[in-house]
Order: structure tokens, then C-alpha cells, then sequence
């Protein structure tokens, strides 16, 4: 059972006086034995009174300081935490061989208030005579102020249904506020929606924009094995469509010919990327018409020939968000030759170079940004 209390006042006292009796009921009934006190303060409650507070109201409300540093017979260990907006305290006794004797939760808003409802706690705990020595007080008292103390007897009565009412509506808010947060806790966390990077559509409804640049790696359209090109790309679309025109250029490595000297060439051209979205991933049609340049060094004639390049293809586009407007793309690609590009330096079939293979393929890497 909690005990939640609110204000350091006599119906406090005599409550908490009670229950300590009753759950310390086993201990001696000794006057305050030489006790160790424990005091933490937990994060968030730095700001509380420190043990000496503590020790002094213990001390005041029992006429004599029971706490030693060497040859105690209990042990208080006190811990305070914050919880919510409130500061909780937990109390356990132990006797001398640290079996656990009773143990107290006192939840206040403020911390001078809980140190004192502390205080009398723990020295109810340690002289349970104090609870009969409170009441006999205030019979004397009231025997000689018989009159005078009738009506505040009634208001005794109606502090201690009022103390109940608030503790109990605590205890049921507090039962609320766990159950709530086991639902939470029950409940599965939503999926995080994925960023809009396919072309999302704005407020106004008008078509989102994108534009980017990188480079890419090209297999068969050279006459080396493998050629470094560059892209430059500008599309719009909406979110499960675009529609994307592009620009490719690739560098020139020379590869040594079989009459000798060695052979170059570079492709120049532009094409139309129509694609299809789904989520973070695009499916595009290629169609593209450029040249090939190739140029032959170490011949009796140096020479450059310039052929048609007509292609077209699939694509596939895995686009990577950075941001709602930024991200990468990554896109492999096949090319079919419409027109099977060859380079001739001079003249007659024997002064072939170079002739496109049926298929090649290509790996774009682009930055791209969406406005």
C-alpha cells in the first residue's frame, strides 16, 4: 500500500503515525536504538534539504539524536527521486543483520514538506511510543480546553475526510495514469512514413521538379572494356510518375589497335527517361540518338570518325532520401543498339576499329534535388 501525503499537518502526523505502528509492530518497542541513517537524493532533487535537515527534525521530534556512524543496531536508508512533477521518497528499515523490517512511499509536491512527513515517519519507526505519547498529549490538552476544543474536534473530522478524499482521488489518478501508459506501452509504434522523394506533389497541385548530376560506368560502348562518363539530368513528374531528359558524355581512353597505334572514343548524347514510381524505387524506358566520336593516334594519318549512336533501353532506379528534397540515385541500365555504332579509320572494312556489341550496359550515381 502507498501513502501519498500533502501537507506536513496533525491529521498527516497521526496517520503516518499509525501506519508505522502498524507495519513496525515487530520491532522492540525501544526509545530511538542507535540508528544509521542513509540519506540519497536522486537525480532531479539535488535541490532538497540535505541529511543534516533530515537528521535535526528526526532528532527534535524524538528529544535526543538516535543516529550513530559505528555500532547500529538499525539501519534508514531514505532515496529520493522525482516522479511526474512530484518528489517521492522510499524509506526501508533494516535491522543490524540487513533484514528488511518495514519500508514507507511518501510522494509530496514540495521537499520541505516531505522532509518533514520523513521526519516523523522514521521517528514514529524508531519509537512506536511516540504515536501513545502524541495521543496522550492531546488528551491532557483537551481536558483542560474541553470547550474551547469542541469545534475543533469537527474540524479534526471534517481535515480527515477531506485528507482521505484527496488521497484516494490521488491513488485513482494514479491508477489512471499507469493504465494509460501500459496501453501505450501494449500498443505497436507506427511505421514512420517514408520521405516523399518521388516527385512529390506540392500544395498548389502544380508538377514537382528535379534535377541532377553524376556520374556513371559504362560497359561496350567504347573500345575499352570499361569507360567513366557524366550525366546531367532535369525531369518532372508527380509522385508515381516522371518523365526525365537527360544529357551523357563519356571520357576518352585510348586502347591500342590491331594496325597498330592506339584508338579513342567518347559518346555525345541526349535521351528521354520516362519512369514509373513505386515508393523508393522507379522502373524508366531509355531512348536515346547521339554520336560516337573516335579518334586514331599513331597511324600515317591521324584521323577522327564520327558515327551515329541510336539506342534504346531499361532502366532501373533506386533513389536513397537524404531529405524531403535531397537524395542519391543509383541506376543500373541495359542498351540495345537500334544502329550498331562502328568506327573506320581510313578506308575499306580492313581499317575497322571498333564495332558496338548488340547490348551494353551502363551504372548511373546521381546527386539529384527535387523542388
Amino acid at each position: 500500500m502507498r501513502i501519498i501525503s500533502y501537507t506536513p499537518t496533525r491529521i498527516k502526523a497521526a496517520v503516518l503515525g499509525v501506519l508505522a505502528g502498524m507495519i513496525l509492530s515487530a520491532m522492540p518497542a525501544l526509545a530511538a536504538p542507535p540508528t544509521r541513517l542513509v540519506y540519497v537524493r536522486g537525480p532531479g532533487t539535488e535541490a532538497c534539504p540535505e541529511e543534516s535537515a533530515l537528521r535535526e527534525a528526526v532528532t527534535t521530534r524524538l528529544g535526543a539524536d538516535p543516529f550513530v556512524s559505528e555500532s547500529a543496531e538499525l539501519v534508514v536508508r531514505t532515496t529520493l527521486s522525482m516522479q511526474k512533477n512530484r518528489v517521492l521518497a522510499d524509506i526501508s528499515l533494516y535491522d543490524g543483520k540487513g533484514q528488511l523490517r518495514g519500508e514507507r512511499r511518501l510522494l509530496e509536491h514540495d521537499c520541505t514538506e516531505l522532509i518533514s512527513a520523513m521526519a516523523l515517519a522514521i521517528s514514529m519507526a524508531l519509537d512506536p511510543d511516540l504515536v501513545l505519547k502524541i495521543g496522550s498529549s492531546r488528551t491532557k490538552v483537551g481536558a483542560d480546553t474541553q470547550k474551547s476544543d469542541q469545534p475543533d474536534e469537527e474540524s479534526e473530522t471534517e481535515k480527515i475526510k477531506a485528507a482521505k478524499a484527496r488521497a484516494e482521488a490521488a491513488e485513482k489518478q494514479e491508477e489512471l495514469d499507469e493504465e494509460d501508459a501500459a496501453a501505450t506501452k501494449r500498443k505497436p509504434p507506427a511505421e514512420p512514413k517514408p520521405v516523399a522523394l518521388q516527385f512529390p506533389q506540392n500544395a498548389s497541385g502544380r508538377l514537382a521538379r528535379r534535377f541532377g548530376v553524376g556520374a556513371l560506368l559504362s560497359i561496350g560502348s567504347e573500345p575499352t572494356v570499361g569507360g567513366l562518363g557524366f550525366t546531367l539530368q532535369a525531369g518532372f513528374g508527380r509522385r508515381i510518375w516522371s518523365v526525365n531528359f537527360e544529357a551523357r558524355g563519356d571520357v576518352p581512353f585510348a586502347s591500342t589497335s590491331p594496325q597498330g597505334g592506339t584508338v579513342s572514343a567518347t559518346v555525345v548524347y541526349g535521351s528521354v527517361v520516362p519512369c514509373v514510381h513505386i515508393r523508393f524505387f522507379a522502373v524508366c524506358g531509355v531512348a536515346g540518338v547521339g554520336v560516337e566520336i573516335g579518334y586514331g593516334h599513331g597511324f600515317q594519318i591521324p584521323q577522327t570518325a564520327v558515327s551515329p549512336y541510336v539506342v534504346a533501353g531499361i532502366r532501373g532506379t533506386f533513389e536513397f532520401p537524404l531529405s524531403s528534397r535531397f537524395g542519391i540515385l543509383v541506376s543500373p541500365e541495359f542498351l540495345w543498339a537500334i544502329l550498331r555504332t562502328s568506327l573506320t579509320l581510313g578506308n575499306g572494312d580492313n581499317n575497322l576499329v571498333f564495332a558496338m556489341p548488340p547490348v551494353a550496359g551502363a551504372i548511373h550515381l546521381v546527386g539529384a534535388v527535387y523542388f
